[in-house]
């Protein structure tokens, strides 16, 4: 059985560990959001942190499943 090499997505185990721990706070900072998507700025901001939330859940996600 051949490993793979997984360091190219987290070098190890505790840094995996590092991001999951902060996705509760992206998460409060989406919320925040509720009720000010009015304006283009508010709204630009609540997309950009949607974007890195995103990404980070699919980081995080992807790389247990293969671990």
């Amino acid at each position: 059985m051949s490993k793979w090499d997984l360091s190219i997505f987290y070098p190890s185990l505790e840094a995996w560990d590092e991001d999951v721990k902060a996705l509760p706070a992206h998460i409060e900072k989406l919320a925040s959001f509720k009720g000010k998507l009015g304006d283009f700025e508010s709204f630009n901001s609540f997309y950009l942190a949607e974007e890195e939330a995103t990404k980070l859940l699919w980081e995080t996600g992807n790389y247990k499943k293969i671990w």
